[in-house]
């Protein structure tokens, strides 16, 4: 039997899968063998086959790649294992123990911040930006201007020019 349907539909009934499978269409050599095949789908206890449609049963792509993935995941934050792994490592590295180091950290992923806070940069990545980065950074340059629709200020201003020349 050609096992290209699932076991449930066989339970079922054998003959829901013949014209899927192939069965039916390689029985048109033999005449007998087709008119039995066909008999027996067109009586066939179970509905014909239908395809689902992908976006009825589609999992989620994120649960599908996140079910592809054995590799662990690396912490968000760093504690005092962390600490201790990168000792480990530290000290095969200088050992000159590269393979051992590197199945080490597949094994046990170095956290990816010191401090799980997405709002916080770290002094030396600031220092590494450029000048205009650093300032907008510190609050120094504001990226938004205040809109006077009545341009009120301008006619005080120019209106005390005039008064005063």
């Amino acid at each position: 039997m050609n096992h290209s349907i699932d076991q449930a539909t066989v339970s079922i009934d054998p003959s829901s899968g013949f014209e899927l499978n192939g069965k039916l269409s390689n029985a048109t050599k033999n005449a007998r063998l087709f008119s039995l095949y066909l008999a027996m789908q067109q009586t066939a206890l179970a509905d014909t086959i239908g395809i689902e449609s992908p976006t009825a049963s589609a999992p989620d792509v994120e649960t599908q790649l996140r079910s592809l993935n054995f590799y662990r995941h690396p912490a968000l934050s760093a504690d005092d294992s962390h600490w201790e792994t990168l000792n480990r490592v530290s000290q095969a590295f200088s050992q000159h123990q590269f393979a051992d180091a590197r199945l080490h950290l597949a094994m046990h992923p170095m956290p990816l911040a010191q401090v799980d806070n997405a709002q916080k940069i770290s002094d030396d990545i600031v220092n590494n930006c450029p000048l205009g980065a650093q300032k907008r950074l510190s609050k120094q340059y504001s990226s938004t201007l205040y809109e006077d629709n009545t341009l009120m200020e301008e006619v005080i201003l120019n209106a005390k020019q005039a008064v005063a020349a």
